[in-house]
């Protein structure tokens, strides 16, 4: 019986040991896949870190379109001008205790191709101020508390390092939509700091303009921040025909024949966007370079060409699709 039982504890403690052996060698092997692999795998991972920490790719110093350029769209152009420009050019008057009451958020939305993106950067220009872009492209991250981590970068750079200066969030919604028991962890977190980062900026030099073709998509405690709503719907016909004059205007015609040619064509294209109408130009340029062809050929200057006429026009409303649905 000794002999027997002696042989059972033996086998146990045998046993004992090899599991010990082998949950060690597990965790050393998960230890080192996890601190000597990881680097070698993505070797971009500290170059990341450098860009997130030196903000560049956020940052830019619009020169044009100035708001004067930007045809259509009057009245947005002067909510962003009273409300962006002329604080941005006197901080000391719009942020602080004793200054004018104005608000600092502001929200574009609008059917697409309209020019709401356009609008933000030429308010940037107009004030002289370097304007900080934010999307869902450049915040989002593979590795996880990154994306916190950079909006946070983003936020007190704004505040320290770039003010005064304009905030602007393209297509808001595809970070902002309403809160759910769908949201993950990560998304859930990302809408809850970016709430928190806005309050950080009230009273500060810092104007945030965001955008979205969806503004009911967005969380009510996000677009409830935004204290100035403006709507960018689709160009009248009189804002269709200043779009056209800016768009062409490098096109060498005669004076009384470019208002007609381009009244006509902005009574045709009802229901067209700013966007849809630089696109039909491009279109009607491609038709006239195929038609003189060998005049583009011998000549590198495209002066030689001859003006833009109706028909040409015309035949390129065709192609295009134009007709987006300005919905509410």
């Amino acid at each position: 019986m000794d002999t027997k039982a002696n042989g059972l504890s033996g086998l146990l403690k045998h046993l004992i040991v090899k599991t010990i052996l082998y949950t060690f060698t597990l965790i050393v092997a998960h230890l080192a896949k996890s601190f000597l692999l990881l680097p070698r795998l993505d070797a971009n991972r500290d170059s990341s870190q450098r860009g997130v920490g030196e903000g560049s790719e956020f940052v830019s110093y619009p020169k044009d379109p100035l708001l004067s350029g930007v045809g259509g769209c009057s009245s947005a152009k002067e909510d962003l001008y009273y409300g962006v420009v002329l604080a941005m050019k006197r901080p000391d008057a719009f942020f602080g205790r004793k200054t004018v009451s104005t608000p600092q958020f502001f929200l574009l939305h609008g059917p697409p191709g309209t020019g709401k993106t356009m609008l933000a950067t030429a308010a940037a220009a107009e004030a002289g101020v370097p304007l900080l872009s934010l999307n869902a492209s450049n915040l989002e991250s593979k590795w996880y508390g990154d994306t916190p981590r950079i909006l946070d970068k983003v936020f007190r750079d704004a505040r320290e390092r770039y003010s005064p200066c304009v905030l602007f969030f393209d297509e808001i919604d595809s970070i902002g939509r309403r809160r759910n028991e769908m949201d993950c962890a990560s998304s859930y977190t990302l809408k809850c700091e970016l709430l928190r980062n806005l309050d950080t900026l009230k009273g500060s030099p810092v104007c945030v303009v965001a955008c979205t073709n969806c503004p009911g998509s967005l969380d009510p405690a996000l677009r409830r921040r935004f204290a100035k709503e403006v709507r960018v719907g689709l160009p009248d016909e009189n804002e269709r025909l200043s779009i056209l004059e800016a768009i062409t205007v490098e096109e060498r015609w005669n004076k009384m024949r470019r208002g007609k040619v381009l009244k006509e064509v902005s009574r045709l294209t009802s229901g067209y966007s700013g966007s849809d109408l630089a696109s039909l130009y491009s279109s009607v340029k491609v038709e006239r370079m195929k038609a003189n062809l060998d005049m583009v050929l011998s000549s590198p200057s495209s002066t030689a060409l001859p003006p833009l006429c109706l028909r040409q026009w015309m035949e390129g409303m065709k192609g295009e699709k134009g007709m987006i649905r300005d919905t509410k």
